[in-house]
């Protein structure tokens, strides 16, 4: 994936300040959540907070990219039962085991197919299996790729206890009074895959 490195002005305090208020923001333009453009910021201000493990991107919500505040990150992975891992996923998990790898090297060395591995990286993208860990490769002043991790990997580096023991009933009642801010009920238990009869 290649990514916008352009900067806001004060857009990283404005994504640190929207990430405590609201926990969750999408990449792009949406009827569902605040997109970057919506906080006043661009995606520069963004990958400032993802080399700093302060965001946790993945696509848990919608199968859209988002961004999670470590607080959310935790308390979402606290209240979901993920999936196990297929074959092309585990290769791919496998792979980011060893340490973080730049996405085009992590399709090379995995030697799974365009469409296959697209599947298996988003699974492990929407079930918080792996994040982007840092910006890659800068192509241009304004583009650059991902270097990608273990979900793992990225708690190590966070500014972030997530040793701490809670109860998924906690885990699920402080994440509903965060994202309340910013989601409907319904959207939240999308979030959370409960479905409604």
């Amino acid at each position: 994936m290649t990514i916008l490195l352009k900067r806001g002005e004060n857009g990283v305090e404005n994504v640190r300040s929207q990430l405590k208020d609201r926990g969750i923001f999408s990449c792009n333009d949406n009827i569902y959540l605040p997109s970057i453009n919506d906080i006043g910021c661009e995606v520069g201000d963004v990958i400032e907070l993802i080399d700093s493990h302060e965001i946790f991107y993945c696509k848990a919500y919608r199968n859209r990219t988002v961004y999670l505040s470590q607080e959310v990150y935790f308390l979402l992975k606290n209240c979901l039962i993920r999936p196990s891992l297929n074959e092309k996923s585990q290769m791919i998990y496998r792979l980011l085991k060893s340490g973080p790898l730049e996405a085009k090297l992590i399709k090379v060395f995995a030697q799974i197919s365009g469409k296959e591995y697209s599947k298996a990286f988003s699974f492990l993208l929407e079930n918080l299996y792996v994040t982007a860990f840092s910006r890659g490769k800068i192509l241009t002043p304004n583009w650059a790729t991902f270097v990608y991790s273990t979900a793992e990997e990225w708690e190590e580096h966070a500014n972030y206890d997530f040793s701490k023991v809670i109860t998924k009933e906690e885990a699920e009642r402080r994440l509903r009074g965060i994202l309340s801010n910013t989601m409907t009920s319904q959207e939240i238990d999308r979030l959370l895959r409960i479905k409604h009869k």
